[in-house]
C-alpha cells in the first residue's frame, strides 16, 4: 500500500512539474500604434491617432529579450518611406514584475549611451491589445498620465 500511495505520489509531482515550455511573455510578437492619449486631473483625454505613414511603425519583441523597431515619419501618404536615421532602433527587454518592463533602446552611434524606459505599467487587455502608461510627474502640467495602446499584427 505505502508503495502505491510513493508512486501516485511521484506521478503526480512529475505530472505538474514536466511542461514543454512555460508560456511564452505576451510581450512577444508584432505590434503597431493605434492611439497615444493624454488623460488630464479633470477627466478629460486628449487623443491623438497615428497617421497614415505612422501606421507603418512596428516594433518587434522576441523570445530572446531583443526587440527591433521600425519608424516611418508622420504624413498621410501612403508612399512615405522609413526614417532610417533614428539612433534607437532596437534593444533588450526585460520583464521586472507582472506589469513592469525595462526596456533598454541601443545607441546606433559609438560612444552614445543607451536610452531606458521603464513604463509605470505594461497591460495586455486581451491578447492583441497592448497600453504602456506613464504616470506623469510634472506638477505644473494638467495631465495625469499618458498612455500608447497597441495592437498585435503577428
Amino acid at each position: 500500500m505505502k508503495k502505491l500511495l510513493l508512486l501516485a505520489l511521484a506521478l503526480v509531482i512529475g505530472a505538474c512539474s514536466t511542461s514543454d515550455s512555460p508560456d511564452p511573455d505576451q510581450i512577444i510578437g508584432v505590434w503597431k500604434p493605434i492611439r497615444d492619449v493624454e488623460v488630464y486631473k479633470n477627466g478629460t483625454e486628449e487623443i491623438d491617432l497615428p497617421s497614415v505613414c505612422e501606421l507603418k511603425n512596428r516594433f518587434t519583441f522576441k523570445e530572446d529579450g531583443t526587440f527591433t523597431t521600425t519608424d516611418f515619419p508622420e504624413s498621410d501618404d501612403p508612399n512615405c518611406e522609413e526614417n532610417i536615421g533614428n539612433l534607437y532602433l532596437s534593444g533588450e527587454w526585460i520583464k521586472i514584475s507582472k506589469f513592469k518592463y525595462r526596456f533598454e533602446f541601443t545607441c546606433m552611434m559609438p560612444d552614445c549611451e543607451k536610452l531606458i524606459e521603464i513604463p509605470d505599467q505594461v497591460t495586455f487587455p486581451n491578447s492583441n491589445t497592448m497600453i504602456v502608461r506613464f504616470n506623469e510627474s510634472d506638477p505644473v502640467d494638467d495631465v495625469d498620465y499618458y498612455y500608447s495602446e497597441l495592437s498585435r499584427v503577428e
